[in-house]
This record gives structure tokens, sequence and C-alpha cells, in this order.
């Protein structure tokens, strides 16, 4: 924790840890930009933020890079997903990485940034092979990182069941380690080729082509 009160270098690096280190949106890194103000007043010192251009800039940078609006997105309902399952073939690794992904997103209620990585694999946060146990009811999911669980503080275990119908995540996910037999358990869990992990632009685009 730096000494107070803190100077322009500082908070900038701060601002980039809460994009980069934490990734949060735009809107949450403002907000815990609002407590550096009363924290110095308590102190006796004055608000550092007002005036600083080069915070100005690094703020202006984010907000176009990240973005504010959050538009809702409409739920992927099972019709939906029987009509993309037709289109795929389940020969190709991307695509079946994909089907796993819309699968594992769908049934344990999450969003696909919560089973997609963001540009680089990071394994503090992202899905590994050591994350999907077998169980009697089919696979446990562990997950580290979901819209409630931000900082790691705790860590959620879902099920994905094994159902006797198309939309099973469980031959899913077989059909995957099938495809890519992985032998290090800290891996990615899903992926596209090589060991590459499946990011959140590529199921995006792949989404967005069967819903254009």
């Amino acid at each position: 924790m730096c000494e107070l009160p803190a100077n322009s270098l500082q908070l900038q690096l701060y601002i980039v840890y809460l994009a980069n280190v934490k990734h949060l949106r735009y809107n949450s890194i403002i907000q815990y930009l609002n407590i550096v103000p009363h924290i110095h007043k308590l102190a006796g010192y004055p608000n550092p933020l007002p005036g600083d251009y080069r915070i100005e800039l690094l703020l202006r940078g984010l907000k176009r890079e990240l973005g504010v609006a959050q538009t809702p997105v409409a739920a992927i309902t099972p019709q939906m997903l029987l009509a993309i399952k037709h289109c795929l073939n389940f020969n190709l690794l991307l695509d079946t990485a994909f089907w796993c992904a819309c699968l594992i997103a769908f049934y344990v209620m999450l969003r696909p940034a919560n089973v997609t990585v963001k540009g680089i694999f990071n394994p503090d946060f992202d899905l590994q092979q050591i994350d999907l146990l077998p169980c009697s009811w089919g696979f446990l999911l562990c997950l580290r990182k979901t819209k409630t669980i931000q900082f790691r503080e705790r860590q959620l275990e879902v099920i994905l069941p094994r159902i006797n119908n198309a939309l099973c995540p469980v031959m899913a996910l077989q059909k995957l380690k099938l495809l890519n037999p992985a032998e290090d358990p800290f891996s990615p869990l899903i992926v596209v080729a090589q060991g590459r992990a499946l990011t959140y632009s590529v199921f995006s685009s792949k989404l967005q082509y069967f819903f254009r």
C-alpha cells in the first residue's frame, strides 16, 4: 500500500492494474477510483484526481477500449442450440470446442467470457483441464472466476449432467478430449488448435455468424 498523498504515477499504475490484472470494466474502474478522494480527505490531503491530464488521458483511452454500454443479450434457447449444432462439423477441433463452450455456458448460466480467454491464456482465471473432473452424474466443473467471483475469494463447483439428448454436455466434452488428448492438467480446457485456448473474440464471431 502506497503512502498518502498518492502521486500521479501511482494512480495511473493503479488504474492499469484494475484494467489489465483485475479485468474490470470501465464503469467498475471509475467506482474504484471514487474512493481515492475520500481516503485523501480523511487524511487531510486534497483530492489528487482533478486536473491531472495524464489520468484523464488514460481514462479516456480505457473508455474507448473497454466501452461503457452494457447491451442486454438475449438468452440462448435449446432450439437455438440445436440449430447451431446442425451446422457444426464435430470432426473439427474448433467446432467441437465452440460447441462445448456453448453448452457449458448454457447449463451453468455463465457469460461467454467465463468459458473463453481474453487474448492470452491466464491459468489464474481461465478454465484448465484440471478444473473438469469426472463424477457419477457426468462432470464436476470447478470455477474460479465468474461475475460473482471477482478475486478468487472462493471456488464454485457445478455439475455438467450426463443426459440422453442432443444437448448433452458430457458427450461434447468427451468428444473434445478425444480430439485433443491433453497431457498437461494445467493446460486450457477448451482448445482450438495446438494447445491454444478458445478466445472470446473467436467465440463471438462464430456465434454471430449463426445469428446474422
